[in-house]
């Protein structure tokens, strides 16, 4: 989280990376000092546990002459000219209006907002794809199955005919392919993204286990499986570290605003040693009875994994967080009108049989918009012959402003369609009255833009952007 606050958008994957970095790099120094040679005899283990002491009192020399983050600064503290300083600090260079502008930017947003509670994130319906995106993320995280591939590598590498004493050195091996794996996503992760890096590590993750699960189930008939199950083993490896090893941690930085950020890592961080624990505790069980088919299940698990991200997760790099809410509300927006019953996927409205209604792209950005105001609720914009007038109410930059405009649109036909057939030229009774049905809906929605029109000009090109859509269907 700290990381995530300090940099600036455009390498904030890269240096997220760092974590999964120095992790792998922490890896594979427990790997040498466990060699025969330094640590890894019987008598000498408790000289190995207390190697710890060393990054422990490294962290704790260094930490104290770190700035505090600048967002923190800024976002919860008010304190500008602190904030300013942190900016320059971690930075170098003088001048830093920008960075302080982008910060306030969110700031505005946020104003008079609190620290939210992991209760109050969890209740919050504007962040339900956000948080069951994190919460998946790190649930595949622990359950892609790493921990089987570091049970069975002794048994794959005796297997391919080591010898016990040869095994230790092989193993390096992958300690030093994490390392080149996680360097190269870091390197790669601000032109590629996150979200091929994540989806690919997790489907090619899926491949090779499959064919693990065949290498080790017929290593018997053939001698050249039990070699290509050693080259599996490495690419699973390189494949958690290039996407799944780092970047479920980025992301939980990136969906959510500063007040809600420490909540959303305590729910990551909650499921991950949950699901860690669920491997710990069901991992032994599952590999008795399974044996080697146990890769199968891990196989799944990322397959599933891979899918959902595909259809939910939204490209973040170097992106604000509007833009990032923008993207989920892009993503989401068709299975809410859905619901309301406004359209169905085949074309045809389930309310009146017509050709599909149009729902233009402004209406699906309105929550990104970076800025609040007051309700407006202008009485008296439509007057039925029921009596009391339609009440149109906006509220910009709320969490789900987008569907209160949707339902007054909806709303706003449905009363051009009920008035069309009561109302018709003088003399004539209402019964017998032509049904002008298209003709007073396009006076409705224009009374509509009217309504709008004095609370901001992009809701003018967006109702604009309505009535034409629909007088074109006429």
């Amino acid at each position: 989280m700290y990381l995530s606050e300090i940099s600036p958008k455009q390498i904030r994957g890269s240096l997220g990376q760092i974590t999964a970095i120095f992790i792998c790099v922490g890896v594979f120094s427990g790997q040498i000092l466990g060699l025969p040679e330094i640590f890894g005899k019987e008598f000498m283990w408790p000289y190995l546990f207390a190697m710890i002491i060393v990054p422990s009192t490294l962290q704790i020399g260094v930490l104290p002459f770190l700035p505090e983050s600048p967002r923190f600064l800024l976002l919860e503290k008010n304190d500008t000219k602190a904030a300013e300083k942190a900016f320059q600090k971690f930075l170098g260079k003088p001048d830093v209006s920008h960075e302080i502008e982008e910060v306030l930017e969110e700031s505005r947003v946020q104003k008079n907002i609190q620290v939210a509670s992991v209760f109050q994130l969890l209740c919050d319906n504007t962040k339900r794809w956000q948080i069951l995106t994190v919460i998946l993320t790190m649930a595949c995280y622990q359950l892609c199955g790493l921990n089987a591939i570091w049970f069975y590598t002794n048994d794959i590498f005796r297997g391919a005919g080591l010898s016990p004493e040869m095994i230790p050195y092989v193993t390096l091996s992958t300690g030093a392919v994490e390392i080149l794996a996680a360097l190269f996503s870091g390197l790669v992760i601000e032109r590629v993204g996150r979200r091929p890096l994540l989806i690919g590590g997790f489907g090619l993750m899926f491949f090779f286990f499959v064919i693990l699960t065949v290498c080790m189930s017929l290593q018997d008939q053939a001698v050249w499986l039990r070699y290509l199950s050693i080259i599996c083993i490495l690419t699973i490896i390189a494949s958690f570290c290039i996407g799944p090893g780092g970047i479920p941690f980025i992301l939980t930085a990136e969906f959510f605003p500063q007040s809600q950020r420490p909540a959303a890592y305590m729910i990551a961080g909650i499921t991950n040693w949950l699901c860690n624990f669920i491997v710990g505790l069901l991992f032994p069980f599952i590999q008795e009875r399974l044996q080697t088919y146990c890769f199968l299940v891990f196989a799944a698990i990322c397959l599933a994994g891979a899918t959902f991200l595909f259809c939910v997760l939204p490209e973040t790099k170097t992106k604000t967080l509007a833009e990032i809410n923008q993207a989920f509300v892009k993503k989401k927006m068709p299975l809410e009108i859905q619901e309301m019953g406004y359209f169905d996927p085949k074309g045809k409205s389930r309310r009146t049989g017509t050709a599909r209604r149009l729902t233009p792209p402004p209406l699906q950005l309105l929550r990104g918009i970076p800025h609040q105001a007051e309700e407006q609720r202008r009485p008296g914009c439509l007057d039925s012959p029921a009596g009391g007038g339609l009440r149109v109410a906006v509220r910009i930059g709320s969490p789900d402003s987008h569907l209160n405009v949707l339902c007054s649109q909806i709303a706003l036909e449905n009363a051009g369609e009920k008035e069309a057939e009561l109302e018709g030229p003088p003399g004539v009774s209402r019964s017998k009255a032509p049904k002008k049905k298209w003709a007073h809906k396009g006076s409705q929605i224009t009374s509509f833009h009217s309504a709008l029109g004095n609370i901001s000009p992009f809701l003018v090109k967006t109702a604009a952007s309505w009535r034409e859509g629909l007088l074109r269907l006429k």
